[in-house]
């Protein structure tokens, strides 16, 4: 019991003076069959494949302005397309800022 209460239970300075760790709680994802979403047959493809190996994709999933082709959102993995002009620099640093440690992976077709 006080191994329990050491690992779960902070005392603080202020007011309300003892604080309660949380647990880490997984993210839930609902899952959806989403392929009537994907515009290009690379995208389909793709989505296809993710879905045999028990991957769950969210195609066009948007974050900020920038729509992220395909993401698979518990790992925090975004597939984006290659446009010309656009910085890849730029773009996975404004990701990992704005998502939250989000890799990206841009695909060249």
């Amino acid at each position: 019991m006080l191994k329990f209460i050491k690992r779960n239970v902070r005392i603080i300075k202020s007011f309300p003076f003892i604080k309660f760790n949380r647990a880490f709680q997984p993210s839930l994802v609902i899952v959806e069959d989403l392929e009537h979403i994907c515009r290009t047959d690379v995208e389909i493809l793709l989505y296809q494949k993710l879905r045999r190996h028990m991957y769950y994709p969210t195609p066009h999933y948007r974050v900020n302005h920038i729509v992220v082709n395909i993401a698979l959102i518990p790992f925090r993995v975004a597939l984006i397309e290659q446009h010309n002009g656009v910085d890849e620099k730029q773009l996975k640093k404004y990701l990992n800022r704005k998502a939250g440690r989000l890799f990206s992976i841009i695909l060249n077709t």
